[in-house]
């Protein structure tokens, strides 16, 4: 469950959004809670499951 991402490394679950602020909230293994908020972009899939572009997380 959730969205895993890899931050400096380490995998980490994504667990809250705060579109507003423009800040990811992650849990890594030091199960530490901490936002990141640099070089963060969707991913746009197209119908066969490839990328096609993609944009600011935040849009």
């Amino acid at each position: 469950p959730g969205d895993y991402i890899i931050h400096d490394g380490d995998i980490c679950i994504a667990s809250v959004n705060n579109i507003r602020k423009r800040r990811l909230y992650i849990r890594c293994s030091d199960s530490a809670s901490k936002y990141i908020t640099d070089h963060m972009v969707k991913v746009i899939i197209n119908k066969d499951g490839l990328p096609v572009r993609e944009k600011p997380w935040w849009q």
